[in-house]
């Protein structure tokens, strides 16, 4: 039986989407959920998990992969078609293509036909314009913390949850800080220092053979793409309950 305030929180699904959703249908039903980021770039299909947590209206934090398609995906103006777009790779950081960006855009071609000047039509794959600009822009609404205060265990500890851990900002920057921003988003640190009177759940670095469970936070990153001995899973816990759900890659 579910408590009142509690909630279910997911992470680093990477693309994994038929991973994903095999490991929502062991949750209970009616417990709300919350992802801490990296929903794209690795696994197959990006678009598709954007659209389950964007379309369920599920609470999100942004992580850093997202962080780098925002940063490095841009447009311009197709050289042959006015009025059409392409898809533009800003490669002053050229840290996304290689970290992912090339799956998920893949994620996002369509199939379509073109009339060549012979008369005959061309079957060719372009990338879903629209819909990246769509998925884009509600992935800059998203914040990068969310901290539930009705969502407290026994100890009074509230659950906060960001990308990675916020131990070392948090109470001594502001939210709306570059630093915060930084630290919450990158931060390597699968052992942080405790917050008082905050529970912390987040992922950003997999952790071997099953999430790392303490008495001030949680790392449950299972590295959902990799194919790796000690990794290839998907987490979720539940929150104040501390119950683990789990799923191995089925893509």
């Amino acid at each position: 039986m579910k408590s009142i305030n509690s909630r279910i929180i997911l992470t680093d699904p990477h693309g994994c989407h038929k991973t994903l959703i095999a490991l929502i249908a062991k949750l209970p039903v009616g417990v709300p959920l919350t992802f801490a980021g990296d929903l794209i770039d690795r696994g197959p299909d990006s678009r598709k998990v954007i659209e389950f947590v964007k379309n369920g209206g599920h609470d999100c934090v942004l992580g850093n992969h997202e962080a780098m398609m925002l940063d490095e995906l841009t447009f311009k103006p197709h050289r042959n078609k006015p009025g059409q777009e392409i898809v533009h790779i800003n490669t002053y950081r050229g840290i996304w293509l290689p970290n992912g960006g090339e799956n998920c855009l893949r994620s996002y071609l369509k199939d379509s036909t073109e009339q060549l000047e012979s008369g005959e039509v061309a079957e060719r794959r372009d990338h879903d314009i629209e819909a990246l600009k769509e998925d884009m822009a509600w992935l800059r609404t998203l914040p990068y913390h969310i901290l539930y205060e009705d969502v407290v265990n026994s100890k009074g500890q509230k659950l906060l949850v960001t990308h990675t851990t916020a131990a070392h900002v948090w109470g001594r920057c502001p939210p709306e800080n570059l630093e915060f921003i930084e630290s919450v988003t990158w931060e390597r640190d699968s052992s942080p220092p405790e917050i008082e009177g905050i529970y912390n759940v987040f992922g950003h670095t997999p952790q071997y053979c099953g999430p790392t469970i303490k008495e001030q936070f949680a790392c449950i990153d299972g590295g959902a793409y990799y194919n790796r001995t000690g990794y290839g899973k998907l987490f979720a816990l539940q929150y104040p309950e501390m119950i683990i759900y789990e799923q191995e890659n089925i893509e």
